[in-house]
Order: structure tokens, then sequence, then C-alpha cells
């Protein structure tokens, strides 16, 4: 299992994370930041436990600002 960690705080709202894993990223417009489907908050950040990361691990890798990581 891994846990997707997002953390919302430092958003800036720029969407690739959505456009690139729609699976588990969506944007939340009201807010106009990201947005980690089904996650769950913990402390200053959301996570999602999910048997395979798959788009996930790309996302982390395009975020510009670098507020995802996968823990396995």
């Amino acid at each position: 299992m891994a846990k997707i960690i997002h953390q919302i705080k430092k958003c800036t709202g720029c969407g690739v994370c959505a456009s690139v894993c729609p699976i588990f990223f969506e944007m939340d417009y009201k807010n106009n930041l990201a947005r980690l489907k089904n996650s769950k908050k913990t402390k200053d950040y959301f996570e999602l436990t999910v048997e395979n990361p798959g788009c996930a691990k790309e996302a982390m890798s395009m975020c510009p600002i670098k507020i995802i990581k996968i823990k396995i």
C-alpha cells in the first residue's frame, strides 16, 4: 500500500495534478485549489492510502511547487 500526501495549504491551484491524474485529484473551483479525492485530513495535509498510486507519481513530478508526496 502507498500513501498519497497533498499539502493543500501550499497549493496554488495551477491544476496540473488534476489534469494528469483525474483519478485522484480534482479542482475545487470554489476555493481555486486542487483536492485529493476521498482523502482524510491529517495535521496540515491530506492523505489517501491506495494500492497503486499510478498517475499520482506523474502528478507529483509535475507539481511546480512539489506539494505532492508518495510514501510506500
